[in-house]
């Protein structure tokens, strides 16, 4: 999708206004909500992780030129960014540079080939009890995030495998140890929080 129909879409569609600089390259996103499965997973992450409650999360997603990649209780989706501008949910955007080119063109068609696979629940459940069997076909939001980034991307990231990283251990991550990784954007309510 090229920057001007994504600026222009933002603007008619969602009614947001979008720095043009968020729809250029590759950022990882981490956002937090009240659904049901988002207290859960803030609550693992809290009670069992031991993360901060200013690091709890309870989504992740990855976005490519301004179209983000996520996998969610409908399986792997490719969505708008302005999505999650217009739901005001709180949501931060990071980034790191530079991405190679060619490792940023295998990532895209790994997460495009990995659109309509399957949510992994028993995989949400396999942070509680280990002895779960690993989906070969789904994803957790997290996992898929973490795919893109470790085997596809090649960039620094948490050093566990990507169906042992939850959004909260993203969010940590990549606001305390950077190695790499600066914030980008950060919303709440819709609006950009400086």
């Amino acid at each position: 999708m090229d920057l001007i129909k994504i600026l222009n879409e933002s603007k008619k569609i969602y009614n947001v206004q979008i720095d043009p600089k968020l729809v250029q390259g590759f950022y990882l996103g981490i956002s937090t909500n009240d659904a049901l499965i988002g207290k859960l997973i803030k609550a693992y992450s809290y009670k069992w992780e031991k993360i901060q409650k200013e690091f709890l999360a309870s989504h992740s997603f990855a976005v490519f030129d301004g179209t983000v990649y996520e996998s969610n209780a409908a399986g792997n989706q490719e969505r708008h960014i302005t999505k999650y501008i217009k739901n005001g949910h709180e949501f931060w955007l990071f980034q790191y540079r530079p991405v190679l080119k060619s490792n940023y063109d295998i990532a895209l068609s790994y997460a495009k080939g990995a659109l309509g696979r399957m949510y992994d629940y028993p995989g949400l459940l396999r942070f509680l009890f280990k002895f779960i069997p690993q989906l070969k076909y789904g994803d957790f939001c997290s996992e898929y995030v973490a795919a893109i980034v470790q085997n596809y991307l090649k960039l620094p990231f948490i050093e566990l495998k990507p169906e042992d990283i939850s959004p909260s251990t993203i969010l940590r991550y990549c606001s305390l140890e950077n190695r790499g990784w600066r914030l980008a954007a950060h919303y709440k309510d819709g609006k950009p929080i400086k």
